[in-house]
């Protein structure tokens, strides 16, 4: 047990009343009466029974933290670190404790060298010098580049610059090879086929079409007649090539006529040219009659020329409907 707390002996004149508590030795006791002498020292053995149950001794005042049994201990206690114990001193100073007014405290200061990593800015601009230069296989500082109609980019130098350039037709996939190619010039025109409404013919290159006309005297009839026919089409025009076998003549004259294999456009007469190329080798001539889809064959004097043995052949064209 620590030593007791002792009081000096005061006395106090009485019979004398205290109404507030009596302060002695930084402890304060409850109002008493006094009837008589009182040596205050009679309350010692009141004050040693209170620090008995207490098991310490109070620090004292005026002792100013003296008394404290570890001062090591207090500072942990209370939380306090190494600085507790420092004096503050001039910036340099190993164990020092800076002054809050310090010059190494304040903006001012220059700052020295140091790294931050790249996570750490998250505001403001950085510097373009501060960006690396891109590589093939790392990201890096890129110029702007002023968009220009028809380019598009063509590269990314290792220095940051950007290249553009109008693309070429092998830049672009699926491009037709026409697209290069200049179609003005029918000499470049190798494929396909050429529409009637673009100037064309519509013709891919096939052989004509056979066949078999349908042939009637002007009067009379044959005994025995043959013909065969073959013709084309481009748009509206018909190709025709005509040739009629009269074996027997029988009782037919006046006329032959022909049925067409496209009906014909029929505003108008139309004329075609044959020759008799088996007996008479005679000039024939053909007209194409508006109300009917027929060719009518006469000599070229307006006489029939038909006759046993007889081969007329008329070609030419002639408007379709």
């Amino acid at each position: 047990m620590p030593a007791k707390q002792t009081f000096q002996s005061i006395r106090v004149r009485g019979p004398a009343q205290f109404d507030q508590a009596i302060r002695v030795e930084g402890h304060d006791w409850p109002p008493v009466q006094i009837v008589d002498y009182v040596t205050i020292a009679n309350l010692q053995a009141e004050i040693d029974a209170k620090q008995d149950l207490l098991t310490f001794v109070p620090l004292h005042q005026a002792n100013n933290l003296s008394d404290v049994a570890s001062a090591s201990s207090a500072r942990s206690n209370l939380g306090l670190g190494s600085a507790a114990t420092k004096n503050a001193a001039a910036a340099g100073t190993a164990g020092a404790v800076l002054n809050a007014d310090d010059a190494t405290t304040t903006n001012a200061r220059t700052p020295t060298a140091h790294n931050h990593a790249a996570s750490d800015i998250n505001s403001g601009t950085l510097a373009a010098a501060r960006l690396p230069n891109p590589a093939a296989a790392a990201l890096g500082g890129v110029n702007s580049k002023a968009a220009v109609a028809h380019q598009f980019l063509t590269a990314i130098g290792t220095d940051g610059s950007v290249s553009q350039a109008q693309p070429a037709a092998g830049d672009v996939s699926g491009l037709a090879a026409s697209a290069t190619t200049d179609t003005t010039n029918a000499a470049n025109i190798s494929s396909g086929t050429l529409p009637v409404a673009r100037g064309g013919t519509g013709d891919t290159g096939t052989a004509w079409t056979a066949y078999t006309p349908t042939i009637t005297p002007g009067s009379g009839s044959f005994t025995t007649v043959s013909a065969s026919g073959r013709y084309k089409q481009i748009g509206k025009t018909v190709f025709l090539r005509v040739t009629v076998t009269i074996t027997t003549n029988g009782t037919a004259g006046t006329q032959v006529d022909v049925s067409l294999p496209v009906a014909n456009e029929n505003a108008e007469f139309q004329v075609m040219n044959g020759v008799e190329v088996a007996t008479t080798g005679s000039a024939l001539s053909g007209i194409i009659l508006k109300t009917s889809s027929t060719l009518r064959i006469r000599r070229y004097d307006n006489a029939y020329l038909g006759g046993n043995g007889a081969v007329l052949v008329m070609e030419g064209s002639y408007e379709a409907a």
